[in-house]
């Protein structure tokens, strides 16, 4: 193929989105003859999509300087504005203000006969994004203004962004619905193949946000499957780098992708952590989650841990994990300490569902009582259904331990309602199992037994060995030889402490065996007492022998 041929090759593959194809025949074609700045434009945005920032940021620094010294101010701004937006995704906000400064300079001292309205559009553009990074308030006006004027001049890529800047400006102004279907109608743009690429990637983190804040998880779950299907029609894309990263494995791991959300985050993992970037934390974070559900929990703790290292506080999913490691003290410890300090709105109400799980396992019904009554206010807070899942299985837990089935099997089925609407199939599994015990209680062992193999069913289908091997051990008890007389209310860790006893163990040997501190195993010896109607450690011994629990 010959200098002219490998140009025009790699300006149609560039146009089909065929990056990989792009890349080749532009370098080859800067190799042999050099680009002009629109061409070099070209290649740093196929660079950037490509994963190769230094190359992007090169070439658009020579397309700015070319068009400057051409007179081209229409270039010179695109590659201005262009190296400040891939530098303030990179967060290295003071070299992208140097770089929006540079193309204000160029259009303020531009003639009025330029001949194109774009140049002024795309810095008042740049210049309301860095405002926005920086939090300011009250900038729905301006970026409405921007988009109706991209819209005149039919430039998309502007128009996206400005409406993605109005949407989420509308959302963390209050007007959240008005702000989500500003947000839907950018992101059907995108997801259409209108937007290039570089903004499309932006509009989709930041939409994705806006799901969390307003924990819209049936949002979140449909446009990262829209973008999927997108991206993957795009050969070689790399389109994702940041935080927006780690909510893209969030969702996947909500919606059971976990398979998919294990590779994410292993190249998240990798991305934040050369260079090093704060972001890495959240990352080790999500795969630590991935671990934990899988049963793999020595990979989890060392993930946990590193999360912490990168400044990551690791609740709820450690306590989760010290839950799953038979350890109810510690969980306790470490989400009443994430708690006492300021907790993000869109993560409180899944770390109040924690808590109030590793309380009961704790035997301390009074806090968690009070617990979901914070979980109660949040979901009159947030009208999401996210928030009433993770209430009622809260109050589903809290009905069971206190003896109230009836109320746990309504709450229970409420939550499985909410989880299967939601498509999170982990949470709906668990939920069923909530289901199955309320069923049990009231003596329907054959509804509890359909539930139990639903939730089975769905861990396997996960690979969720932990909660897979729970439901299991609770198809295999048999209720009709239950040994325990009527009325006894004996929790699954009270009769932990009470065959230890009866084995002749000390409490400070039993709280060694068990995980707990010596308090905690007197206050379960105490309860013990109360409900079996004795006062001493031997009686309490001959119970257990008498009703082979030891």
């Amino acid at each position: 193929m010959d200098d002219a041929g490998l140009l025009e090759e790699g300006r149609r593959s560039y146009d089909a989105h065929d990056w990989s194809a792009a890349y080749r025949s532009l370098c080859a074609a800067e190799a042999a003859t050099g680009l002009d700045a629109r061409d070099r434009i070209r290649l740093a945005l196929t660079s950037a999509l490509l994963g190769h920032d230094d190359e992007c940021e090169r070439h658009l620094a020579e397309a700015f300087r070319e068009g400057t010294d051409a007179g081209d101010i229409a270039t010179a701004v695109t590659a201005a504005f262009w190296a400040s937006f891939v530098l303030a995704n990179r967060g290295e906000t003071a070299r992208s203000r140097g770089w929006c400064e540079r193309a204000r300079r160029l259009v303020v001292g531009a003639p009025d006969t330029v001949g194109a309205a774009h140049p002024a559009c795309m810095v008042v553009l740049l210049e309301s994004l860095l405002a926005f990074r920086e939090g300011q308030g009250d900038l729905a006006p301006r970026f409405a203004a921007i988009a109706a004027d991209a819209h005149a001049h039919r430039e998309p890529d502007l128009e996206a962004l400005a409406g993605m800047g109005e949407g989420y400006s509308l959302v963390l102004s209050g007007q959240v619905e008005a702000g989500m279907r500003r947000l839907d109608e950018v992101m059907v743009a995108v997801t259409g193949g209108e937007v290039h690429p570089m903004a499309a990637g932006l509009v989709y983190c930041v939409t994705i946000d806006a799901c969390r804040c307003t924990l819209d998880v049936h949002r979140s779950v449909e446009w990262t499957a829209a973008l999927s299907r997108w991206c993957e029609a795009q050969p070689g894309l790399v389109p994702y780098r940041g935080q927006c990263l780690v909510h893209r494995v969030e969702v996947m791991l909500l919606r059971g992708l976990w398979d998919q959300a294990v590779d994410e985050a292993e190249r998240a993992c990798a991305l934040f952590s050369h260079p090093p970037q704060a972001s890495v934390g959240s990352a080790l974070y999500e795969r630590a989650e991935l671990h934990r559900l899988r049963g793999e929990l020595e990979e989890a703790e060392e993930k946990y841990t590193r999360a912490s290292r990168w400044g990551h506080d690791p609740q709820p999913g450690l306590a989760l994990l010290r839950l799953a490691q038979g350890r109810p003290d510690p969980a306790v410890t470490g989400l009443r300490r994430s708690l006492a300090e300021p907790v993000e709105s869109t993560v409180l109400p899944v770390v109040l569902e924690a808590y109030v799980e590793a309380l009961l396992a704790s035997d301390d019904p009074v806090e968690a009582t009070a617990v979901v009554g914070r979980l109660r206010e949040a979901a009159a807070d947030h009208d999401v259904p996210m928030v009433g899942a993770l209430t009622a299985c809260a109050e589903a837990r809290l009905a069971l331990a206190t003896g109230d089935p009836a109320t746990a099997l309504r709450s229970g089925r409420r939550a499985w309602t909410l989880w299967h609407e939601l498509e999170v199939p982990y949470q709906a599994a668990r939920s069923r199992v909530l289901v199955a015990q309320a069923c049990r209680a009231l003596d329907d062992e054959d509804a509890a037994r359909m539930e139990l193999e639903a939730a089975l069913s769905g861990f396997e289908e996960l690979d969720a060995r932990l909660d897979a091997r729970s439901a299991q051990q609770l198809l295999a008890q048999d209720p009709a030889h239950d040994t325990a007389p009527a009325g006894s209310t004996l929790s699954p860790r009270e009769r932990e402490v009470i065959r230890l006893l009866a084995s002749g163990l000390t409490n400070r040997a039993i709280a060694g065996r068990l995980f707990l501190s010596e308090k905690t195993v007197a206050r379960h010896l105490s309860n013990i007492f109360t409900k079996l109607g004795v006062s001493t450690r031997t009686a309490a011994a001959a119970y257990a022998f008498e009703h082979h629990l030891a």
